[in-house]
């Protein structure tokens, strides 16, 4: 079903995914209004990982091996890392230049027409591979400006290091490129926010952020140290470590970590 009609929309929007855990229903339901209220939203299906059997088909079918000598990743993060990742695949064949990934507890403060509007302006602005949509509070490395809806301005900066993957545009380009780093043996580690983050420091990626606060914000868990009541609870934190596969050395660390040595890997 065509849900643009003849509504003019940014080129990117009409691409846009959400990662919806479909076992978890406050996380669907969190889904359901952001699609109520912005209809082009495309669901995913995330890889859940609680089923040990989908999560290995997943990490087989993508052609990964994780570097288990990085983090200790559960079950969880590695099953966000399946599902971004099946997204990038999927983009790195499309035709369409850009697209836009949300996880299932996004929600847009200032609605769905400064959304498009922001993701707009964003991919018209400075080539990336990725842009950040949302970076994670406490990594603005200067206080950001705050999105106004009736007067949206977003610019975009060199990448920082943050974590989140809450919401973000990624190019075809930067479609392929993930991919190719997803399947290379010892770049693949999870969590994927810390991966992504990693590959941009490296210089492997491309990696831009926005200079606004409120484009997309986060209606799940910042801190389990500090947990909020009201917050989703984390599909990723306490689901248990990651057993399988074999053993991988990395060899995508940033050398700035001081940890790689001549050829790359960390010791």
């Amino acid at each position: 079903m065509d849900l643009t009609g003849d509504i003019e929309l940014p080129v990117p929007v009409d691409s846009c995914h959400a990662i919806v855990l479909g076992s978890a229903p406050r996380r669907v339901e969190s889904y359901e209004r952001l699609v109520a209220s912005c209809p082009e939203i495309k669901r995913h299906k995330a890889v859940e990982g609680k089923d040990a059997h989908a999560l290995s088909r997943a990490l087989k079918d993508l052609g990964v091996r994780l570097a288990t000598d990085v983090w200790q990743a559960t079950v969880g993060q590695v099953a966000c890392l399946c599902s971004h990742a099946q997204l990038w695949r999927r983009f790195a064949h499309c035709p369409k230049p850009f697209f836009v990934v949300l996880e299932d507890d996004a929600v847009l403060p200032n609605g769905p027409d400064a959304f498009r509007e922001a993701v707009d302006q964003v991919c018209r602005g400075p080539d990336f591979d990725v842009c950040y949509l949302y970076v994670y509070p406490d990594h603005w490395p200067q206080p950001p400006k705050k999105l106004n809806p009736s007067k949206v301005r977003v610019a975009t900066t060199e990448g920082f290091r943050t974590w989140c993957l809450l919401a973000y545009a990624v190019s075809r380009e930067g479609a392929r490129k993930l991919q190719h780093l997803i399947e290379t043996e010892g770049c693949a580690h999870a969590p994927i926010d810390c991966m992504v983050a990693d590959w941009g420091q490296r210089g492997l990626l491309n990696v831009r952020c926005v200079d606004s606060q409120g484009i997309a914000e986060n209606a799940g868990q910042l801190d389990m140290r500090v947990p909020q009541k009201d917050a989703l609870p984390s599909n990723i934190w306490g689901t248990g470590d990651f057993k399988g596969g074999e053993p991988v050395k990395s060899h995508a660390m940033p050398v700035a970590s001081g940890r790689a040595d001549s050829d790359g890997f960390v010791d």
